[in-house]
């Protein structure tokens, strides 16, 4: 039955079924597979030698689009990550890798050590004033901790690559209307980023000034001024709080930059889906009012 409409109306079909067509393309990038979209770490191949790790298309994974606001976000945020020595490359020499590792090895000793050594003298010497200063204090250094961990994991597993990558062979990219929303939201969790670390150096700057007046035992914990033993060191503990707060304000924001990303996609792609419907409906529509019109067609 479909042949005989076909042969009776050429045109009408050519039309209706090419606008089906370009709606299931969403302008996919043909040259890569939907099974090498969706490679795992054991498919890339590495060529150290040439700085090249491929996909399974074969595309370079360290190859970075940086017209592409969510990498060039991406690629911003990072920056705290190289000031602070957390940054993770995946052309590293050994002996920066090891060095990195020694790096992050302490601030993970020292971390944990300052959550028991807050918790020890709380409950040695119990002040109702400076338990929520103590169970704060252990929430953020434990967060920080987790999200360092998982950086560092992140980074060298090509984690971040492999989304991208992924990214710009699926994203849609004939859609202005979601695409104006999608660099609104992106310019905001920009600002916010910049907001709170700001408010993270102010904060550091504070806490200094307070320990070099002797001003801050009135208001937490009395110990806290010999946490390293020396009274000397006491400024250490502000510039690691600076550095914990640095990588959870970085994993917060690369999470919302990825995600945001992600949720104008699927908005995208939802509105395809809707126009697939609709057109597949006026498409089945258009062969029952030929039929109703002409009963003379055969069944």
């Amino acid at each position: 039955m479909l042949e005989y409409y076909a042969i009776m109306y050429p045109s009408k079909i050519h039309a209706e079924l090419s606008k089906l067509k370009a709606l299931l393309c969403m302008n996919y990038n043909a040259t890569c597979s939907a099974d090498s979209l969706l490679n795992s770490k054991n498919s890339i191949k590495s060529l150290p030698e040439q700085n090249v790790n491929l996909a399974a298309d074969g595309c370079n994974l360290l190859d970075r689009d940086l017209t592409d606001l969510a990498q060039r976000q991406f690629y911003e945020f990072q920056i705290v990550l190289k000031w602070s020595g957390f940054l993770s490359r995946i052309n590293s020499s050994s002996a920066r890798v090891q060095l990195q590792n020694l790096w992050i090895t302490f601030m993970v000793v020292i971390g944990i050590y300052m959550m028991f050594y807050d918790l020890f003298f709380l409950l040695i010497d119990f002040q109702m004033k400076y338990a929520s200063h103590v169970a704060i204090s252990i929430a953020v250094i434990c967060q920080a901790l987790i999200s360092l961990l998982l950086s560092t994991y992140w980074q060298r597993n090509l984690c971040f690559e492999r989304f991208f990558h992924q990214l710009h062979h699926c994203k849609i990219r004939d859609m202005d209307t979601f695409d104006t929303g999608y660099v609104t939201t992106n310019k905001k969790i920009r600002w916010q980023f910049l907001g709170i670390q700001i408010y993270c150096t102010v904060n550091a700057v504070m806490f200094l000034m307070s320990m070099a007046t002797n001003s801050l035992e009135t208001v937490m914990l009395p110990s806290l001024s010999h946490s390293f033993y020396y009274r000397e060191l006491r400024y250490i503990r502000p510039c690691i709080a600076y550095i914990f707060l640095t990588i959870i304000n970085y994993n917060m924001h690369i999470y919302l930059c990825l995600t945001n990303v992600l949720h104008f996609e699927v908005k995208k792609f939802n509105f395809k889906l809707t126009q697939i419907v609709s057109i597949t409906m006026t498409f089945f529509a258009f062969f029952l009012n030929i039929k109703s019109k002409d009963q003379s067609l055969p069944i």
